[in-house]
């Protein structure tokens, strides 16, 4: 009924069809090699050129796009306001999870600490709650601008760079 089957049940019309797209198939490249084999060494090593700079293309274009991924495990996102007392961090827990034992470093050294931030809420940290060492430590100076932001919690950690927005009133 259903016509002779071929290997592995394939009908041997689809094995026929596949077997001369595939002779196609390589005698294609065949010409096309015959033919860049024809060429002269001009030719060979501008084709040369143009595929070596697609390779670093693509290479380039493919750690980029590795390193650029940011690993927010934490569900945070985190914005940087200038408002009428200064500039101020706006935070929030976009994931499922409750943060809690929370440590939050602006640039590295100036830190805050927090007990939890549940989920779904926002946190506002303007820049004066930072502290150099601590809660007795330095203030942060006043034309501090805020560059990166790490938070840690005991249910990760998360590092952002920071964009101011707004212009001080």
């Amino acid at each position: 009924e259903g016509g002779a089957a071929g290997r592995g049940g394939v009908p041997l019309e689809a094995m026929t069809s596949s077997a001369a797209l595939t002779e196609r198939l390589a005698q294609t490249v065949s010409e096309g090699l015959a033919g860049f084999r024809a060429q002269d060494k001009f030719f060979k090593a501008q084709a040369g050129i143009l595929a070596a700079w697609l390779a670093i293309s693509i290479a380039t274009l493919s750690v980029v796009a590795y390193a650029g991924r940011s690993e927010n495990q934490l569900g945070a996102d985190v914005r940087a306001e200038v408002a009428i007392g200064g500039t101020v961090l706006l935070i929030s827990n976009t994931s499922a999870t409750s943060w809690t034992d929370i440590t939050y470093t602006l640039n590295g050294l100036y830190l805050a600490r927090a007990a939890a931030l549940t989920s779904g809420d926002h946190a506002t940290l303007p820049l004066k709650r930072f502290r150099k060492g601590g809660v007795a430590g330095k203030r942060v100076p006043r034309d501090l601008v805020p560059q990166t932001l790490s938070i840690q919690c005991e249910q990760g950690q998360f590092q952002t760079s920071l964009q101011v927005i707004g212009s001080p009133p």
